[in-house]
């Protein structure tokens, strides 16, 4: 199984969870954001509406999700994924007392950074 990469869709960079690449520096950092996400806000960065909407279980729907049109729920430019108040509370509640550049390193992570991996935040340059 050389070569196989096992994780879980939502904590692994877009570019894996389609297949296109194989673990980097570049894209630890990205599930590193992700973990950052999860654990500061109590939610999953793309655990929206849309995933509400259907079963999340399937790998079909989680490779959509995670890496095929990801859309973070505080993405600026793209509403359609605002958190849902029936399953994203702990979002809607945390995300204002964090500071503005942390919500902006985060925005960025995930908008931004999903299309261009080569412009993730690095360590010391954020």
């Amino acid at each position: 199984m050389e070569g196989a990469i096992i994780g879980t869709p939502r904590f692994l960079a877009p570019e894996i969870v389609r297949g296109e690449a194989q673990p980097t520096i570049s894209t630890d950092l990205f599930s590193l954001s992700v973990l950052l996400f999860t654990r500061l806000c109590l939610t999953i960065r793309l655990k929206d509406t849309r995933k509400a909407q259907f079963n999340s279980s399937t790998f079909r729907l989680q490779r959509q999700l995670y890496g095929f049109n990801p859309i973070f729920i505080y993405d600026p430019q793209d509403k359609s994924n605002r958190p849902d108040p029936n399953v994203n509370m702990n979002a809607i509640k945390s995300w204002p007392i964090y500071p503005r550049f942390l919500q902006d390193m985060f925005i960025k992570a995930f908008t931004e950074e999903l299309r261009n991996p080569e412009s993730r935040i690095r360590e010391g340059n954020g």
